[in-house]
């Protein structure tokens, strides 16, 4: 009787190591999503608490042009609606985005972000990110 507790213990802790494992590698596969020309792609969002939003983004590329093309958006009648939107122009290797722009309080606000990579003048890359929205 104890052998079967042990053993019925074991086969437990082996099966649950098994799927534990399996469920990480699934998970990693989907993480880790590597560009060939985009290194990095990073963002910042604020809004002050008199409505002054700070909205920065970078692209860093490998090798390559960059650009990036950054949207202001405001959730109004059930849908978001552009703003302001703003584009770099391609730059070698690193693309910085940096702006102040005002906004109406009693609204939510988010920004989209698009960033791009092109190698001989043709796009290579792209990839955006979507910030959470921010009640003001």
């Amino acid at each position: 009787m104890k052998r079967k507790v042990i053993l019925i213990s074991s086969l437990i802790l082996i099966v649950s190591i098994m799927l534990v494992n399996a469920d990480t590698a699934g998970l990693n596969n989907q993480t880790n999503i590597r560009f060939s020309t985009i290194d990095d792609f990073r963002h910042d969002f604020y809004i002050s608490s008199y409505g002054k939003c700070t909205i920065s983004s970078d692209l860093f590329a490998v090798g390559c042009k960059a650009k990036i093309s950054v949207y202001l958006q405001e959730y109004k009648s059930a849908h978001w609606t552009t703003l302001k939107h703003w584009t770099t122009p391609k730059e070698l290797n690193h693309c910085a985005f940096f702006k102040n722009w005002y906004v109406e309080k009693g609204n939510k606000y988010r920004i989209k972000s698009y960033g791009y990579t092109y190698k001989n003048g043709r796009l290579s890359e792209s990839t955006s990110y979507t910030s959470d929205a921010i009640n003001y």
